[in-house]
């Protein structure tokens, strides 16, 4: 079952080589650390990178998160819910 979220979260990311990689984030009060990038696609909102991911963590589920680089934000937008 896919939830749509749309909330802001707190990102740990690692900035290299023009590559954005999270690491673990804040949602409601939980941590959650990612053990794996499952995907990543981006697009431009006007001249502004928008960058989306699928990310693997501790849980079965599989969140969709994003970052906006014009206001340098994160946003969970959804979480694919096992079972």
């Amino acid at each position: 079952m896919i939830t749509e979220i749309g909330e802001s979260i707190i990102v740990a990311a690692v900035f290299r080589d023009n590559s954005i990689t999270p690491r673990s984030f804040l949602w409601r009060r939980r941590r959650y650390r990612v053990n794996k990038v499952l995907g990543h696609y981006h697009y431009f909102k006007g001249v502004y990178r928008q960058n989306c991911y699928s990310l693997s963590c501790e849980t079965a589920d599989i969140f969709e998160v994003s970052f906006d680089a014009e206001d340098m934000s994160w946003r969970l937008e959804r979480v694919h819910v096992e079972g």
